[in-house]
């Protein structure tokens, strides 16, 4: 939805400006993603948070045509959007399968994820706390 919010010229979102942009669990197609990742107006960050694990973008794969491409919340590969900090979740503690791993219940027994998600809220530079992986270009605690 938001990636076809900002197609018309004359979309109100165009003029609006967000602290951090969040796609957490994106359910779209991940070629292609930077085309329009890099529109989006943000002053701070714009961050993906993947989980290769999430179950409901293992079932999404499966949709036929287009739509069967790898889905940006689920891949580690090809993340090349200049203005975002991808973010993988796969390992830690408790997400597991889940697709909404923001929830209270999960990140209330794990604090490394409530840290990444208060700070993506409230403005902050969430990635700051993680460590670096080059080679994927994502994010990791």
């Amino acid at each position: 939805m938001l990636k076809h919010a900002l197609l018309p010229s004359h979309s109100a979102l165009r003029d609006l400006a967000f602290d951090n942009i969040a796609l957490v669990a994106a359910d779209v197609n991940n070629p292609g993603h930077d085309l329009w990742l890099e529109q989006l107006p943000t002053r701070n960050r714009l961050f993906v948070v993947i989980n290769e694990d999430d179950g409901a973008l293992k079932w999404s794969r499966r949709k036929p045509g287009e739509e069967q491409l790898a889905r940006l919340g689920h891949y580690l590969r090809d993340l090349n959007a200049t203005n975002a900090y991808y973010i993988d979740v796969t390992r830690m503690r408790g997400v597991g399968s889940a697709h909404s791993y923001f929830k209270p219940e999960f990140v209330k027994n794990n604090k490394t994820l409530a840290r990444l998600f208060e700070q993506i809220v409230t403005g902050g530079e969430a990635e700051r706390s993680l460590e670096y992986h080059a080679d994927l270009n994502v994010y990791r605690s």
